[in-house]
């Protein structure tokens, strides 16, 4: 399912409200590991 995305006036209007904002929701899996080097096994 896919929503469309939130406007700046909408973002505006919650922030004006003090409501909050749902959680980011761009997940992506599988994530590499941070610090992670290649090297050659010569």
């Amino acid at each position: 399912m896919l929503c469309s995305p939130v406007s700046v006036a909408q973002t505006r209007a919650a922030a004006i409200d003090g409501a909050r904002m749902p959680q980011k929701t761009t997940f992506f899996r599988p994530k590499p590991r941070t610090g992670m080097v290649f090297r050659p096994l010569d």
